[in-house]
This record gives C-alpha cells, structure tokens and sequence, in this order.
C-alpha cells in the first residue's frame, strides 16, 4: 500500500506523508512542512551571526587586548556560537528533516528523527504500546525530547510519546488508524480461563 491506493483527502490535495506496506510491516514517512519564511529570516540572522561570530574572534586573538576584555568575549563568542548552531539546526530541520514510522510485523514500533545521517532512533515491543490517539486529546503530558510536537501522542510503558509534526488533522487520523489496528492485531491476547485451567493441571470445570 503507497499513497496512490488510498482514497484522496476531503479536500483533494495530495497527501504529503507518504505510507507504504510491505512484507515486513508498514512505513509512515513524514518529511518536515517547510517554513519558507522562517528559514530566509534565519538565513539572514545568520549573515549577522556570521559577522559578529568574526569580529568576537579576531579581537580575541588580537594581540596587546586586555585580558579582561578578552575573557568577557571568550564567554560571549561561546554563547554565540551555541546560538548559531541552534539557529542552523533549526534550518536544517526546515530543509531536510524527516520522521520516520515503521510498524514491523514482528512487533515493533520505531520511530525515527533526523537531518541527513544525523537520525535518533527509538524502538517499542508492541506489547508496551497502549493509548494511541490526537495528542490534544491525551491530556497535558508532554513526550520527552526537543522534537515532541508531533500530532500523535502514544504510551510506551507508561511514558508520553510522539509522532506527526506538523500532521494536520486527516494526516492525523490516518496515522492513528494504522498505529491502532497494527497494535490491536499483534499484541499478546490473554489466555482463556479453560486454556490457563488445563496448562496448570487442574480441572477448567467447576
């Protein structure tokens, strides 16, 4: 299943996450929605950031500078290139960022974050996947981490978790669909009364 097999949007556009089924289970691929906007601001903020980043640099390595002087910009300039690296970060992520969904039919969930190669990876038994839904519908619970925003909030051992930035609400829906019916079908279901009665040796009639 890819996104030329499902029915269209209500409002006819093109779906943006693309969702595939294979053999091995299921594949959710959410590229990041652009902010045109905000990466041209950030691209000039960083001209700016650029310009001063040099000048931090050139006078601390200007010789006859007073120690004082030189120590106040080795704390600032540190400051400032932490803010930079933020601020192309978050540029990167705009430009090339990407989530990633796999339901594997052996019964896992993986979920993946990354720009390039730089990919953070977290990996859930089935069996530990419960209360799937909107996360505006979950409560105040936030998932850990800097990218937790996504539009899909689950459980994995008692803990939030998300998937879906900047999912709109179809996109939503679908994926929850998908994460419920793979759980509902792989986990474990408890044994019944009878079955448990004749493995433990007694008589399941009363």
């Amino acid at each position: 299943m890819n996104n030329s097999h499902v029915p269209p949007r209500r409002d006819g556009a093109p779906w943006r996450i693309t969702v595939r089924k294979t053999a091995d289970g299921v594949g959710v691929y959410n590229p990041t929605r652009r902010k045109l906007g905000l990466v041209i601001f950030m691209v000039f903020w960083l001209c700016g950031w650029s310009a001063g980043e040099w000048f931090a640099l050139s006078e601390i390595l200007r010789p006859g500078s007073p120690l004082v002087v030189d120590l106040f910009l080795l704390v600032w300039v540190s400051l400032w290139t932490l803010g930079g690296l933020a601020v192309l970060a978050v540029v990167a992520w705009n430009l090339v960022g990407v989530e990633k969904l796999f339901l594997v039919e052996g019964g896992g969930v993986v979920v993946e974050r990354g720009i390039g190669p730089l990919t953070r990876r977290k990996v859930y038994r089935v069996d530990q996947v419960g209360e799937i839904g909107f996360a505006h519908q979950l409560g105040s619970r936030r998932a850990e981490g800097i990218l937790s925003g996504g539009a899909v909030r689950f459980f994995a051992d008692g803990k939030p978790q998300s998937f879906g930035i900047d999912l709109d609400d179809e996109e939503t829906h679908r994926v929850v669909s998908l994460m419920q019916d793979f759980v509902g079908r792989h986990r474990p279901q408890p044994a019944a009364t009878g079955e448990t009665g004749e493995r433990n040796g007694g008589d399941a009639t009363p």
